[in-house]
């Protein structure tokens, strides 16, 4: 019996609909601290994980769904949406929630007494035969083992799914409607790609990818980098198309539409890879399930999907400049507004704007530079340690040396008494000549200056350290001072200990 959509409504999960305003505020409110300081990022943030982990346990197929779609979103809205400076920890924001929603997934699979069946599964066989095919591929490439230790580090996502879609308890009739939710959200950004292309390249904030091998513009959608976006399109592709091909009436209208979506904006794309490993995923599904209508179905969508890429209108709203157009998708000849002779030298209209080019590359350059500022303000401050170390040495030296100065008078006088009498001079201790030849070298190994002139240096060094400024240069020329104070001291004390 069919449920009335007020009985649906009323049968909401009140828990779960708190959770996810919560989820909802949280992350408004980490986009808007991150605009305050790196900090209140953080640790808002690691609140929304917090009850993100809390969610995916209480509902492990929700949790498996943003596990899915996470990776989209730090490629697309929050690289956006977030400064530059913290570009690097939005950019891991789906390997941050398979790190907090794997183990919720786990527990509650522990809690249920499902998680033994699964790891030792058909889940354990597939990882295996992954790290076998990987093991062979390293040997006979002869990658290093760092290397290929690291390769398979970073697809630690992608063999998780293997366990946390039986984990999550995800059986046929559930995990279509994760795949349906996952190729919804591309269908989504594929719409958006084909309004880029039929409107214009800038609608919605968003920018294209000037193509390198003559293919124009190349769209990218909410994603951006338009290779990426090709294999997620290539990733569900199969669905609506199987969908039409086994469904009937208006479902399979729906679905033929969806997958023509879906297919112009994979073209869109000029993805070679992501079309040749589109084209192999149909025809292998299509063999394995021995459903050759499947087959069929795909090349027929293909080719109208070709037809209506190369004949829809091109930047209707006029926002980017004359460029090679993806109009002659197929052709091989690209297209332009304005087809210049091979004789023509290039002009400003023909070099791409850093629009055109990408948001990509802009936020890769900031987010470079902020690294770099960040090494140098690390290094700055290892430096400046050190350095007050060494002026808390020198200045304990000078203390010395102060202490070590009276004496030298003194030493000398009786030196010079010493080898008086043993000369036999007849000279008395309180002799004019031997008084003023004391007071002479008195004068000339007094150093008094030379301490004073340091202990002022060392200040005005130590103060410049404290500078938010460039300081550089200042603290080359006060050391420059301070090696000339040192080398007249040393010349005029006339004392070993001092020297």
């Amino acid at each position: 019996m069919r449920v009335p959509a007020a009985g649906r409504l009323a049968s909401v999960d009140g828990t779960g609909l708190a959770i996810a305003i919560a989820c909802l505020l949280l992350a408004a409110l980490t986009v808007l601290a991150g605009r305050v300081s790196p900090w209140a990022f953080v640790a808002s943030g690691a609140a929304l994980l917090a009850i993100t982990a809390v969610a995916a346990y209480r509902y492990p197929r929700a949790g498996l769904a943003a596990v899915l779609v996470g990776p989209l979103f730090d490629r697309t809205l929050l690289d956006r949406m977030v400064p530059t400076n913290l570009t690097a920890l939005s950019g891991a924001f789906g390997e941050m929630l398979l790190v907090v929603i794997g183990p919720a997934i786990l527990l509650r699979a522990l809690h249920e007494g499902r998680a033994r069946r699964v790891l030792t599964g058909w889940p354990l066989a597939l990882l295996l035969t992954f790290l076998v095919l990987a093991g062979v591929s390293a040997l006979v490439n002869s990658v290093p083992p760092v290397v290929a230790v690291l390769g398979l580090t970073v697809t630690v996502d992608a063999i998780a799914l293997f366990f946390l879609a039986p984990l999550a308890g995800v059986d046929l009739t559930r995990g279509s409607r994760i795949v349906w939710f996952f190729a919804i959200v591309i269908g989504i950004a594929s719409l958006i790609a084909v309004l880029q292309a039929l409107l214009g390249t800038t609608i919605l904030g968003l920018s294209a990818t000037a193509g390198r091998s003559g293919e124009g513009v190349r769209i990218g959608s909410l994603v951006g980098d338009p290779n990426a976006f090709g294999v997620l399109i290539g990733m569900v592709l199969t669905v609506p198309i199987a969908a039409a091909a086994f469904s009937s009436g208006r479902g399979r209208l729906l679905a033929v539409g969806f997958a023509l979506v879906l297919a112009v904006a994979l073209l869109f794309t000029y993805s070679r890879g992501a079309w040749f490993g589109t084209l192999i995923g149909i025809v292998a599904a299509s063999l394995l399930t021995r459903q050759l209508r499947l087959l069929s179905y795909a090349v027929g969508i293909g080719l109208v999907a070709l037809l209506l890429a190369s004949v829809l209108p091109r930047d209707v709203l006029g926002s980017r400049p004359p460029q090679a157009s993806p109009r002659a998708i197929g052709t091989g000849t690209p297209t332009t507004s304005a087809t210049p002779s091979r004789s023509a030298s290039p002009s400003a209209s023909n070099i791409p704007s850093s629009d055109f080019l990408g948001s990509a590359i802009d936020r890769a350059l900031h987010a470079a530079l902020a690294d770099l500022i960040k090494m140098r303000e690390r290094e700055g401050k290892h430096l400046a340690k050190d350095l007050i170390h060494r002026l808390k040495a020198i200045r304990k030296k000078l203390k010395e040396i102060g202490t070590f100065h009276p004496d030298v008078v003194k030493r000398y006088r009786a030196v010079l008494l010493d080898r008086i009498q043993k000369a036999g001079l007849p000279i008395a201790s309180d002799d004019e000549r031997l008084l003023k030849e004391i007071s002479f070298f008195a004068d000339r190994a007094d150093v008094s200056e030379e301490l004073v002139r340091l202990e002022s240096h060392l200040a005005q060094f130590a103060h410049h350290l404290r500078s938010k400024e460039p300081v550089g240069r200042t603290l080359e020329f006060i050391t420059q001072e301070m090696f000339r104070e040192l080398n007249t001291l040393g010349a005029k004390a006339n004392d070993a200990a001092i020297s």
